[in-house]
């Protein structure tokens, strides 16, 4: 159901250290000279871009995107169904990559977000994307054929909340890696479909009620979604004059003479009577109807609410190949590299002990190139070391803080550790700007 996603915030601690992270375990997107953004990709195709403040070294906004279809299959495709609770689950997966839990979501808005579903009525594709024509007044067209023959989309304009609505074969869809399309590859059949809606500006669409990330976890959030998506679907116009049961047509008829008017090249971009001339292709008796097959369909994808079939059997095989690892007695599962005993969303493949920077507790349940105690070490610590994990609190977590939330507790408490060793740099460098000029002499001490 949802796919690509941009959300963005101005928290000043969420961003200082989500920074942190992303130039510890990103890589950096290389951009032009004095860009005001800096930009890294965690795991496959996870964005995270800065954008610099007039002071010196901080950053005023960031934005995150990715699919959060694709990225609910591991980064590999976007083809199957997607629930909307499938969908939940995977933004809470990346955005822990981060240590932003549900707990920070309303700092969040979201900018940008693709709501679409898949159909297959058992037709060639090239002849349902022909017979697409409009949704509204917006034509769909091919923007480039030669190089991608099954996709149509219509034309963001001024004044329509820069929505996008995009038509194509999902089947035939090409792969960037691999280079074949998708049904080559297994993860659809060939003649899967396509239709999407895509929101540049999210705020300009008050209906959808989703203002802040946090609006699209409430109670109602995908009644509105789908309802959403139902009434721009029932705006779509399809003209297909080969489905007009012409045998039912009268010789010399009203009906006859509409027919033959509406088959004329580019009578539809060039009537005055569009709304009228609709109506009337509607009321011609056909053979099929392509838009009620695509719509009932929809209707039945819409109804699906509970996670996909193919993603339980995913987990209950998850969960009987979970085996233990000689590492500090910690169990892992063996498909998903997820921690079991912490329920860590990092990778836990790394069977090397390892230790905080700061702190020297043991991190080994944390990502592999982590290097200090994040949310995920914390939650393990709380459980099974309530000891060291107090002495913690003692030691790094503020008084005003003491009778927040658990999960607010984590929060502040790892980002307190992080900055215990980046502060003591960072002091250190302020302190040489404002006292020594560049051209001074300087000796090195022992």
């Amino acid at each position: 159901m949802i796919d690509f996603f941009e959300i963005h915030t101005d928290n000043t601690d969420i961003i200082r250290n989500s920074y942190l992270i992303a130039n510890d375990n990103g890589t950096l997107i290389p951009s032009k000279k004095g860009h005001e953004s800096i930009s890294f990709e965690l795991g496959i195709d996870i964005i995270i871009s800065f954008i610099r403040s007039t002071e010196a070294n901080k950053f005023r906004r960031m934005y995150v995107s990715f699919s959060v279809h694709k990225q609910a299959n591991n980064g590999l495709h976007n083809a199957d169904f997607l629930s909307f609770s499938r969908a939940k689950i995977t933004i809470k997966k990346i955005l822990a990559y981060l240590e932003i839990t549900e707990f920070h979501f309303h700092y969040f808005n979201v900018d940008k977000i693709e709501l679409g579903f898949n159909y297959d009525i058992n037709d060639e594709p090239k002849y349902l994307l022909d017979a697409m024509l409009m949704v509204g007044s917006k034509f769909f067209s091919y923007q480039n054929q030669e190089k991608n023959p099954y996709f149509k989309n219509t034309k963001s304009e001024k004044g329509t909340n820069n929505i996008i609505f995009k038509h194509y074969s999902k089947g035939r869809q090409i792969d960037k890696i691999k280079r074949l399309p998708n049904y080559e590859l297994g993860y659809c059949q060939e003649n899967l479909m396509r239709w999407e809606i895509s929101i540049e500006r999210l705020a300009k669409v008050p209906r959808l009620k989703i203002r802040e990330l946090s609006d699209l976890f409430r109670d109602g959030a995908e009644k509105l979604i789908k309802e959403f998506m139902a009434l721009e679907f029932a705006r779509v116009f399809v003209f297909d004059h080969q489905s007009v049961a012409t045998k039912q047509i009268t010789k010399n008829s009203k009906n006859e003479q509409y027919l033959k008017k509406f088959k004329t090249k580019n009578y539809w971009y060039k009537t005055k009577t569009l709304d009228r001339d609709k109506k009337k292709y509607d009321n011609l008796p056909k053979r099929k109807n392509i838009k009620n097959l695509i719509e009932i369909q929809l209707k039945k994808e819409l109804e699906k609410t509970a996670i996909s079939t193919a993603f339980l059997k995913q987990k209950s095989d998850k969960t009987e190949n979970v085996k233990t690892t000689t590492n500090k007695g910690v169990r892992r599962d063996s498909d998903s590299e997820n921690c079991i005993v912490c329920q860590s969303l990092y990778l836990a493949n790394n069977t090397k002990s390892k230790k905080c920077k700061v702190t020297g507790v043991d991190i080994s349940c944390q990502k592999e190139n982590s290097q200090f105690l994040n949310l995920v070490g914390l939650r393990f610590l709380k459980k099974y070391d309530s000891s060291n994990y107090k002495k913690l609190e003692k030691q790094f977590l503020n008084l005003s803080k003491e009778y927040v939330n658990n999960e607010e507790k984590l929060y502040y408490l790892a980002h307190n550790i992080r900055n215990k060793h980046f502060n003591t740099i960072h002091n250190r460098r302020s302190y040489e700007q404002r006292n020594y000029h560049p051209n001074q002499l300087q000796f090195s001490f022992p």
